[in-house]
């Protein structure tokens, strides 16, 4: 279904390239269709091959349960809607300050972010699941420990991308939009590292999610989610620069990180001292090592395709040698030891077949 709606969506890209038709009522019209078809397509396809996904209210009516479930969902939604206001909000004040070129570059920085952390977003896809079925398993243990090397994992995958990015942000906007809109770039770098800090911690948000207890915890990172927006709004009409959101955000993402710290603690049993050495420390000090080899040719080397090529695979070497050596501990290098062994042997058993 994926594969699919990446066609669909490129089928879509390529029609209203060539359309006489109204492009923006075009694309908003094709992509609800997009999105109610894989709707369809999912659903029936769930409906045909799991026997326990049935729409029977009284068969499955359970009051007490659904009382349960209805608490989740209303708590789950303070907390996603809140997000979502504060992030479509940002794009109001920056329009109320700053008019639609400061806008454009915002949305530039956004989609950059998207793509380059669409890599990571899979594998959390495939491993929320997990750290879920874990919990409801009684298996506490291993569904922290699966919950913290998914967060070290899906920041190295980020930073795998990011690093380059980072260092040659200016050329690679420059070659792809010819015309950079002001503050693009600084949005970008800042975007981006906000999100590395955002990402040690998602998968603890998961953890927190899967033992269930999350009202209080809603609470909180609903008033810190919304807390930026207005911050940023008030230093505005102080007269600082646009770029001071992106500041705004990321001190109110170390607060709900710690938040997130808190409750993980709280109800999932989390070792402050474990995370700061084994997580934060090791993805802290890889990503420094990492970029600052990569940055290298840029230091000796004019802006070009060469320095480009050169960056990336540095950055490549780096990385695979220093999130083994310093991003891993010794247990978690002997465990991915044993996984590459398992792949090797696969694969060489397939090839002898």
């Amino acid at each position: 279904t994926g594969v699919l709606e990446a066609f669909i969506k490129l089928a879509i890209a390529i029609y209203i390239t060539y359309t006489d038709f109204d492009k923006l009522i075009s694309f908003g019209l094709l992509m609800a269709v997009s999105a109610i078809v894989m709707l369809l397509i999912k659903r029936i396809y769930c409906h045909k091959n799991y026997s326990e996904v049935d729409v029977d209210v009284k068969k499955y009516f359970d009051k007490t349960l659904f009382k349960e479930m209805g608490g989740f969902a209303s708590w789950s939604f303070l907390g996603t809607s809140t997000s979502m206001v504060a992030n479509y909000g940002q794009i109001i004040v920056l329009n109320i300050f700053f008019g639609p070129l400061v806008n454009a570059a915002q949305a530039i920085a956004v989609q950059i972010n998207g793509q380059l952390s669409s890599f990571a977003g899979i594998m959390l896809k495939a491993l929320n699941p997990l750290i879920v079925k874990s919990e409801g398993a009684g298996e506490r243990d291993f569904m922290l420990k699966a919950s913290l090397l998914g967060g070290k994992l899906s920041f190295f995958l980020l930073m795998l991308f990011y690093v380059p990015v980072l260092i040659e942000m200016k050329f690679i906007l420059q070659f792809w939009l010819l015309k950079v809109p002001a503050y693009t770039i600084v949005f970008c770098k800042l975007l981006l590292l906000k999100s590395l800090i955002e990402q040690l911690f998602i998968t603890l948000n998961t953890s927190i999610f899967a033992v269930g207890e999350i009202k209080r915890f809603q609470i909180i990172s609903s008033i810190i989610n919304i807390l930026p927006l207005i911050t940023s709004y008030l230093i505005f009409l102080m007269g600082f620069p646009p770029e001071y959101t992106y500041f705004v955000f990321i001190t109110f993402s170390i607060i709900g990180a710690c938040n997130t710290l808190f409750f993980a603690k709280k109800y999932c049993l989390l070792s402050y001292s474990h995370f700061y050495r084994n997580i934060f420390c090791r993805c802290s000090l890889t990503f420094l090592c990492v970029y600052l080899f990569s940055s290298l040719p840029s230091v000796f080397l004019k802006e070009d395709f060469l320095r480009l090529f050169l960056v990336l695979s540095f950055s490549a070497i780096a990385s695979l040698l220093t999130i083994w050596l310093v991003g891993f501990s010794k247990d978690e290098r002997v465990s991915n030891k044993s996984f590459l062994v398992s792949i090797k042997l696969n694969i060489m058993g397939r090839l002898k077949r």
